[in-house]
């Protein structure tokens, strides 16, 4: 059945593949690079008007700032953006039909992209080489005045290792399967939804997305190259937060609208199972506020209902889970802060062997918690500084946990980017940590490479 899978995936991703180079084949002979010059102070942002459905690229930076793309420099679909000092000249592709001769059916985005991430780990007198959170992708978009899109994402496990140490690395649902994954697929599902954009009226999508939680997790905290996201609730109980609703959330429909460019709002609904007397089984709600250039601050509450059977059987739970955060960021053109705390109720768990039998199995045992991740990094041209605190405290009274069970440690590394997202890095975690049985942690480092793509990204350095 495993060996069916994984035929399924290849020949997945040979069809994407093909697709993404029939299409590169096929690109309209009329596209036209428009050349766009767009300038940002130290500390702010300008966003410069355009019609980016045919692509950008970075063509020549002006500025002594460095301009990273998704960091110091993006676009969308109604223009380019700079911030914190970078000053290019950017090329800006005329996508066929752009005059409107071929109406609002056109598809305006192909956009293949993709990860790859890996690094050899040093823990327990052991080294090992793992795939480190790597995925592959492609993003769809078609109309004018409202515009329907698509994007599904594959996270790969390509070097076929089973040890993780970033939280959100597994692709499956969550602690509602109640099975520990011990030998991943090469290919799992990440992400998969359809939307509509209605401009400045918001956008809705249905399917597997990122929850509002993330919507607070993302931002703020969890950017580490190898580890966090413990802390955040974002990914309870050995998955990715899919049944949760709190990371990437499975069978949702999802709301977001900006608000006079300083507003976030979001919500969702979820409907992932039909075992409980509940017709929706899931809530949340997210605000963000951009409080000044650099300072955002924002917050999130997600409600999941459990199933009936999960309230009679499984040992601690006693309700719905309930997760709460409130996150914070600064970032200047030197220093980036992010600082979560969140809280879960009935919301986590662990395996624990069952006390008390002469052939015990391992159970998953529900808790309450609370955590906080403290996300910093400095950023020297090329050269990044990065630090970190995770601190979990789970509520083990009561129930058959170690008291001392715990999730703590300070991360300290380095990194360097020959382009946004593609690069070198080293990190090592200081461990404090106690298992959910009382077993000690050990400290880790690694050394990695990852290396990030678009078909619409330029790779100069």
């Amino acid at each position: 059945m495993r060996n069916s899978h994984r035929a399924i995936w290849i020949w997945s991703l040979t069809i994407l593949l093909s697709a993404t180079l029939a299409y590169s084949q096929n690109e309209p002979a009329g596209a036209t690079p428009q050349p766009l010059t767009c300038e940002s102070q130290p500390g702010g942002k300008e966003y410069c008007s355009a019609d980016t459905s045919g692509g950008v690229a970075l063509a020549t930076q002006t500025s002594s700032e460095s301009c990273l793309l998704g960091k110091t420099w993006g676009y969308d679909d109604k223009g380019v953006w700079v911030a914190d000092g970078c000053s290019a000249q950017f090329v800006v592709g005329q996508a066929e039909g752009a005059s409107g001769e071929q109406g609002d059916g056109f598809l305006r985005k192909f956009e293949p992209y993709g990860r790859f991430q890996g690094h050899v780990a040093f823990f327990d007198d052991e080294a090992e080489i793992q795939d480190n959170v790597s995925w592959l992708g492609l993003k769809f978009e078609t109309g004018d005045r409202f515009k329907l899109f698509a994007q599904f994402e594959l996270g790969t496990n390509l070097i076929g290792n089973v040890d993780q140490f970033r939280a959100g690395a597994s692709t499956d649902s969550g602690f509602l399967t109640l099975e520990q994954i011990e030998n991943p697929d090469v290919f799992g599902p990440r992400l998969g939804f359809l939307g509509v954009d209605f401009g400045t009226a918001g956008r809705v999508t249905l399917g597997k997305d990122w929850g509002m939680h993330y919507s607070i997790a993302g931002y703020t905290t969890d950017r580490w190259n190898a580890f966090g996201g413990q802390a955040s609730m974002a990914y309870p109980g050995y998955g990715d937060g899919g049944i949760s609703g709190t990371g990437r959330a499975d069978q949702v429909i999802n709301y977001r609208v900006t608000v006079a460019k300083i507003v976030e709002l979001g919500a969702q609904v979820q409907f992932a199972n039909s075992q409980n007397d509940a017709y929706g089984d899931g809530y949340g709600a997210s605000v963000q506020v951009t409080v000044l250039p650099g300072l955002k601050l924002g917050g999130a509450y997600t409600q999941m209902e459990m199933t009936d059977q999960a309230l009679e059987e499984l040992t601690g739970v006693a309700g719905d889970a309930k997760y709460s955060i409130l996150g914070a960021k600064y970032s200047s053109d030197i220093l980036e802060v992010g600082v979560v705390w969140a809280t879960q109720k009935n919301g986590d768990a662990r395996y624990i062997f069952e006390p008390g039998v002469q052939e015990p199995e391992q159970i998953p045992v529900f808790f309450d918690g609370s955590g906080v991740e403290i996300y910093l990094r400095g950023n020297f041209g090329r050269w990044g500084l990065i630090g970190g605190y995770i601190d979990y405290d789970p509520d083990t009274e009561g129930t058959l946990l170690d008291p001392d069970f715990r999730t703590k440690y300070l991360i300290i590394g380095a990194d360097w980017q020959i382009t946004d997202g593609t690069g070198f890095y080293t990190e090592f975690r200081i461990d404090d940590s106690v298992g959910a049985e009382g077993q000690e942690s050990s400290s880790v480092g690694v050394f990695g490479l990852k290396y990030k793509f678009s078909w619409k990204t330029s790779h100069r350095p």
